[in-house]
């Protein structure tokens, strides 16, 4: 059986064993497959199979990397029956039926690598006169890594050897047809010029609208058979572009929306399945046993269970999830554990501090972070303008009895008391060894120049998800194993309670204050001192979080 037969055959028997149920597969699968055995009977649809053979046959003669060795392209079945479909259907004016193409599944499932192989296709395959295909994504990083599947493919397949490899781009110049493919990150207001004969959206989970989306779709009206391939895992966003087009897709596969020019395979769990039963995590990863291993998930989800922030991020990425964070962050008996005395002599101690002075009418956190013989110590201070209003909390916690006890300072100024700030840093420079101070330049114009005549070393610190998701997985993982002590201070606690977590589009991680249920400032002061330790003592170039979340469990 040849190359071509072989993936046919790949079809029927996906098709066959979907309707059967001898396959473990969701909902969406098996009405794709409904959708798919439904249109084969239509009368107003032609049939070309050898449309499909001639895609087989381009993709006969790609050469991919797998395992440092370049191996003949062999198609899962769930990629054969994809490509069948988007090349099979055709209208009797000669017009492909599906323009439009979804592709939605958990990561390491290669859908990148055969989205980019179908983009080449159409580079050099589809017999389209200058073809233009385009590779976006969120972030130019990230539409580079597809650039670099296509470079590696074109380069190591003799069959592709005319293709011009450059840095952006690849090209070709064949008879009178010159094609391009180019990488390009996804600013939509630079993308009205093109006219893409083919184009990958890559993960658009991280895009921030659908206003890419509609520039290129505007842009292939002048194409006869033009193809948009959108490829994504779930997010972190309920209100996100992405998560439209999964319930787009589900309301056209259940047929209560008509669009014939929309192909889509959703690999997700249904709603019924329990996500940590190992038995359906097949439905989001159809390529279990080839791309990825059982075990090896089963590995990524044991080492998430301890840790929420990783929990929410193995059901988006490996289970293809979609998961909003929206409870408390720190579960309340790990939490106690935290709040012990500190019994190590401070004194003279290297220490990292940070200050969050977010609000000025309202509490202000100080915090210290001190690392010894690879346990962590911290000590906070807390400020509160006089400001009756802010006393009484949500739940009915009262600040008043934390300022009677002295674990709130008070100020006699209906505003934050820069003076009074001041003087507790500097008392904290002459007891402890501060070696470096993060701060957020909002409201602090005042009081950094102050800091730094004390020979404090200052760095502003973002507050963005980018800068925080590293000292707050860090820190999340210290309190997980034991490692943190936070004192007998209790607002720090009621703090933490407080947190809840925001997740962006690309899995970073930070404390969103008009979420969160409280004041958070002593978690988000903590988590800058994390930041500033890790600055000092991590080499972040060669430690990645995950390589090293691995390495210390």
């Amino acid at each position: 059986m040849n190359y071509i037969e072989q993936q046919n055959a790949k079809v029927d028997q996906f098709v066959s064993d979907v309707s059967s149920g001898s396959l473990v597969c969701n909902q969406w699968v098996k009405l794709a497959v409904e959708r798919y055995k439904a249109d084969i009977e239509r009368k107003d649809l032609i049939l070309r199979p050898e449309m499909v053979d001639r895609v087989f046959w381009f993709f006969s003669f790609l050469r991919i990397n797998i395992h440092n060795q370049y191996c003949q392209f062999d198609l899962f079945p769930y990629q054969a029956f994809i490509i069948k479909n988007l090349f099979l259907f055709y209208y009797p004016n000669g017009k492909r039926r599906y323009r439009y193409s979804f592709l939605f599944i958990s990561r390491k499932s290669g859908k990148t690598v055969f989205a980019v192989a179908l983009c080449l296709y159409f580079l050099v395959g589809d017999s389209v006169k200058d073809p233009q295909c385009l590779l976006l994504a969120s972030t130019r990083e990230q539409a580079t890594i597809a650039l670099e599947y296509a470079k590696s493919i074109s380069k190591n397949s003799p069959f592709l050897r005319g293709i011009e490899i450059q840095r952006y781009q690849l090209k070709h110049d064949y008879a009178d047809s010159r094609g391009l493919l180019k990488t390009l990150a996804s600013n939509a207001e630079r993308l009205d010029g093109y006219s893409p004969s083919g184009a990958i959206l890559d993960e658009i989970h991280s895009y921030p609208d659908d206003s890419l989306f509609k520039v290129i779709k505007s842009g292939i009206l002048a194409r006869s058979n033009p193809m948009i391939l959108l490829i994504s895992t779930a997010g972190f966003m309920m209100d996100s572009f992405c998560f439209e087009m999964v319930e787009t897709s589900k309301n056209i596969l259940k047929g209560t929306v008509q669009d014939d020019s929309f192909f889509t395979m959703l690999f997700t769990l249904d709603d019924n399945d329990n996500w940590r039963d190992p038995k359906c995590w097949i439905k989001s990863n159809p390529s279990i046993g080839q791309t990825i291993d059982l075990e090896d998930l089963k590995i990524e989800y044991n080492q998430a269970v301890n840790r929420p922030s990783e929990m929410s991020n193995f059901q988006t990425k490996n289970l293809n999830l979609f998961v909003e964070t929206s409870e408390q962050w720190i579960e309340e008996t790990v939490l106690q554990k935290t709040r012990t005395k500190i019994d190590v002599d401070l004194k003279g101690r290297k220490c990292y501090a940070a200050i969050d002075l977010a609000s000025t009418k309202d509490l202000v956190s100080f915090s210290l972070l001190f690392e010894i013989n690879g346990m962590f110590y911290a000590k906070f201070y807390f400020f509160l303008p006089d400001n009756p209003t802010k006393k009484m909390r949500k739940g009915g916690v009262n600040l008043q009895n934390w300022i009677d006890r002295g674990w709130i300072v008070e100020s006699k100024t209906k505003t934050l008391d820069y003076d009074l700030v001041f003087q507790t840093i500097e008392n904290c420079a002459k007891e402890f060894n501060v070696c470096r101070l993060e701060y957020d330049p909002f409201n602090c114009a005042l009081l950094i120049p102050k800091i730094e005549e004390l020979g404090i070393n200052t760095f502003i610190f973002k507050q963005t998800a980018m800068s925080f998701n590293f000292p707050l997985k860090y820190m999340e993982k210290q309190i997980y194993d034991e490692n943190l002590v936070l004192g007998e201070n209790p607002v720090i606690l009621w703090m933490f309670r407080n947190s809840v977590l925001y997740v962006d589009g690309n899995g970073n991680i930070k404390i969103v204050k008009n979420k969160s249920l409280d004041s958070v400032d002593g978690v988000v002061s903590l988590g800058m001192s994390f930041g500033g330790w890790i600055a000092e003592n991590l080499d972040m170039e060669k430690m990645g979080l995950e390589a090293y979340l691995k390495k210390n469990d």
